[in-house]
């Protein structure tokens, strides 16, 4: 079994509707437990998640970024 985690600092408070539009459940917000993690969400994934899991939620990552 395996367990990952990672954090991402993405601008905007519209992150977890648009991954959830593509059928991706967003991090977890990291602000509301550390005021000074603004924009910060943390993303974990185990061996429930396939490789192609984790490459779709690093794609939709990728294209909110930018």
């Amino acid at each position: 079994s395996f367990f990952g985690e990672f954090t991402a600092k993405i601008k905007g408070s519209n992150i977890s509707k648009n991954l959830l539009r593509k059928g991706i459940v967003g991090g977890l917000d990291l602000n509301r437990s550390f005021p000074e993690l603004k924009e910060v969400y943390l993303y974990s994934f185990s061996e429930i998640h396939s490789p192609g899991d984790i490459q779709k939620l690093a794609d939709a990552l990728k294209k909110v970024k930018s």
